[in-house]
């Protein structure tokens, strides 16, 4: 069986059935346009969420913010502290 077999197996025992999955890929990596699975394919991805829509899979710049934000704190709740 596959990696991406196992895992799509795991996922349909895991995640409850209200939510869906139209694409069958599992990610292992993914710059710019390309996503690498877990089984070593390159897919070009036309689906994109919304946090890679504009920018493609892990641009520096972004990832060097996300890497600063991470070593100063990563999440407080708003309503705790501002």
């Amino acid at each position: 069986m596959k990696k991406s077999e196992e895992l799509l197996e795991r996922r349909k025992n895991i995640v409850a059935n209200g939510v869906g999955i139209f694409n069958t890929a599992t990610v292992a990596s993914a710059k710019d346009a390309s996503i690498i699975d877990v089984d070593g394919n390159e897919w070009i991805d036309f689906a994109g969420g919304i946090g890679v829509v504009n920018a493609g899979h892990c641009p520096e710049p972004v990832v060097k913010a996300i890497q600063e934000q991470a070593a100063k704190y990563i999440h407080t709740s708003f309503n705790v502290v501002t």
